[in-house]
């Protein structure tokens, strides 16, 4: 019989320490009391035995170590969008996630974890039976303990990690959303003052890092391809301010709820798009999310663009048609472009139903059906900056760090805010009555630093807020109704609280008491 060398390890600590007990006992007076420790120690062993049998059991039972699952199928991601990530971005990209190497990693921003995720589109409809996500261990890392699943938009569950892999049932799958539900160093704060309050934090010092995320169906390994990051840079001739919230690096980002607005007057006739590669690329189409994709209100009220030219250093050039409708768009070049330098020009542009501002949110190449983004350092820049900006300031210990307040013991409310070091942020409320959710609201987009000090900190937040409302019918179960608003709110922040204006849910920070 192979010996697991786990188990083996085990053993032979436990056998050490039995001889120990032994002769520890054979100089005593207390006979008994050395058998007793002998007993207990023997019973250990026979738990350790069972421990190392239950995960040698469950490393048999993984359908990612049976010997008969080593057949591969394609996945094609279109996008790969993170909620946050470390700095330099080129060494802790998503790209490690799928590279098939344990040694390299995504890794978040220091103290971002809870409710930060992962969202995987995929190309075509995809069935996917069971998750695995390798996580890196070791003292500068949180260990996320459960994950929530939701594909399609649709919450498919709560997933414990203690398990070696995920389960699901899921056909047609079009988009994969891992938001990270619970992990470990999290400390809260608690006090009773007439009502039961919460304050949890998450170590400012920690991070996760997941070196594989592996997927299986049917038997066979997805082989997951993300488009392919290409090293370079890209300008905009203008941007509607503020440039952290409308700037050019939203372009390429896998998020369609952020983009690009220019700035110049009417409807952006003759603003471009300025791509720098660093090698020479070869360039056959383009995937485009024409206007502001945040919400149908966004669309229609932003002007979008309606014809696009596009064209190479070499003279290469083609007339892109682009429909106005809320959805992607692959459109082929009838002119292949080579080059290192790419230009987009604006040339006519369908108008806004308030605004003049014209908007596209995603923008991707496309070399026959690879597609390809650009790893632009401009999003990084902004991080840079405003990391050092908020040094020695009142939000220095808010940046890329959730904040978590609960009130009430039984019924009353729990709110989660997210403040971004990239601009973007995210607010999660929930109004409870024992256990079940009576309200509940998801707002998320950009701000803006409106005044900023040592002991207070104003901001305006902008973008959507989705209002979800439920109704118990005992005949019928649950039904679900929700709205989504266009909004802004102003935020200030102290140390001892979060408080919005209008639609953001004030946050008392409960501090250790010095009783």
């Amino acid at each position: 019989m192979k010996l697991n060398p786990f188990y083996l390890a085990f053993i032979m600590v436990v056998f050490s320490t039995y001889f120990y007990s032994c002769n520890s006992s054979s100089n005593s007076n207390e006979q008994n009391e050395g058998t007793t420790e002998t007993e207990e120690v023997m019973e250990a062993a026979e738990q350790i035995e069972e421990e190392a049998a239950a995960i040698s059991e469950t490393d048999k039972s993984s359908p990612f170590n049976a010997p008969q699952n080593t057949k591969t199928t394609d996945a094609k991601l279109k996008g790969v969008y993170v909620t946050s990530t470390k700095m330099p971005h080129t060494k802790y990209s998503y790209a490690n996630l799928f590279d098939g190497d344990k040694t390299t990693f995504w890794e978040s921003m220091k103290g971002a974890g809870p409710n930060e995720g992962i969202m995987l589109y995929f190309k075509e409809p995809t069935a996917i039976n069971f998750i695995k996500i390798n996580q890196k261990s070791g003292v500068n890392y949180a260990q996320i303990e459960t994950v929530e699943i939701y594909t399609n938009g649709s919450k498919e569950g709560i997933h414990n990690l203690k398990n070696e892999f995920i389960e699901l049932e899921a056909e047609n799958i079009l988009s994969l959303y891992i938001k990270f539900e619970r992990l470990s160093d999290i400390s809260r704060t608690e006090k009773f003052d007439g009502e039961y309050m919460r304050t949890t934090f998450f170590d400012k010092n920690k991070s996760v890092a997941i070196s594989e995320i592996e997927m299986m169906h049917a038997g066979n390994r997805l082989n997951l391809k993300a488009p392919q990051l290409l090293s370079g840079s890209f300008t905009a001739s203008s941007t509607l301010l503020p440039k952290e919230a409308y700037g050019v690096q939203n372009l390429m980002d896998s998020h369609k709820e952020f983009a690009w607005v220019e700035e110049a007057p009417g409807l952006g006739i003759g603003e471009t798009i300025n791509v720098k590669l660093d090698s020479e690329t070869e360039i056959t189409g383009v995937l485009i999310n024409n206007g502001f994709q945040r919400s149908e209100s966004h669309f229609y009220a932003n002007a979008r663009v309606k014809e696009l030219k596009i064209e190479d250093e070499n003279g290469n050039e083609n007339i892109l048609k682009v429909k106005d409708k809320m959805d992607e768009q692959y459109i082929d070049l009838q002119q292949p472009l080579n080059g290192k330098n790419i230009t987009l020009t604006i040339n006519s542009g369908y108008k806004g139903t308030a605004y003049e501002d014209l908007v596209i949110s995603e923008l991707k190449f496309l070399q026959g059906d690879k597609l390809m983004v650009i790893s632009n350092k401009a999003q990084e820049t902004l991080k840079k900056e405003l990391i050092e900006k908020s040094k020695n300031t009142v939000l220095q210990n808010y940046l890329d760090n959730a904040v978590d307040y609960w009130y009430g013991e039984m019924d009353g409310y729990s709110s989660t805010f997210i403040l971004r070091s990239d601009y973007t942020f995210v607010s999660y409320y929930k109004e409870r009555e024992g256990d079940e959710v009576l309200k509940e609201t998801i707002s998320d987009g950009n701000w803006e630093i409106k005044e900023l000090g040592p002991n207070k900190a104003v901001i305006r937040v902008f973008g959507k807020l989705m209002n979800i409302s439920r109704t118990i019918d005992y005949y019928a179960g649950s039904s679900e109704d929700s709205y989504i608003q266009i909004f802004q709110d102003f935020v200030t922040f102290t140390k001892d609280k979060i408080e919005g204006e209008k639609f953001i849910q004030n946050h008392e920070i409960v501090h250790e008491s010095n009783e």
